[in-house]
């Protein structure tokens, strides 16, 4: 069984008064997605819904970077630079964000579903 990969993540740390240093961090990869805001919606056919990714995780990020994407796009389309979903027909689909200056062998993504009724 092999182990699974890690994205090395680098910090810098102020430790008492006037010493710093820096300091790496391995993270496990692949890594969960995070939840969209909000984490799900609920429209008719033809309406449209806006996702965003928290402040909180765009922190460190532009939002230029982050590209949205549907698992099924018979569902809802979403606008691949804006986060807007629009409802195409009946169903239940997955909206994803993903930081597209993440690796690709770990990347950073974030969720939520769209119901269509």
């Amino acid at each position: 069984m092999r182990a699974a990969p890690y994205r090395v993540v680098t910090a810098s740390l102020l430790i008492g008064i006037g010493a710093c240093g820096s300091a790496a961090v391995m993270v496990p990869c692949p890594q969960a997605p995070g939840q969209l805001v909000p984490s799900s919606d609920t429209v008719g056919v033809g309406a449209t819904a806006l996702f965003h990714v928290s402040a909180s995780d765009l922190a460190l990020r532009n939002a230029r970077q982050i590209r949205w994407s549907v698992d099924d796009p018979r569902v809802a389309s979403v606008d691949s630079l804006t986060g807007v979903a629009t409802a195409t027909s009946v169903g239940v689909t997955t909206v994803r964000a993903t930081d597209r200056l993440a690796p690709v062998s770990c990347p950073d993504s974030w969720v939520a579903t769209i119901v269509v009724r």
